[in-house]
């Protein structure tokens, strides 16, 4: 799996945000910074 540039997270929802698809997007888990 290559991900260059927006990462494996939130690659799909930014890039689903840029092509105007997006709505609205929910999180449901939390981590520390950089798990």
């Amino acid at each position: 799996l290559a991900t260059a540039g927006h990462g494996t997270a939130l690659g799909i929802i930014r890039s689903l945000h840029a092509e105007g698809i997006l709505e609205r997007a929910f999180c449901t888990e939390t981590r520390p910074f950089n798990q």
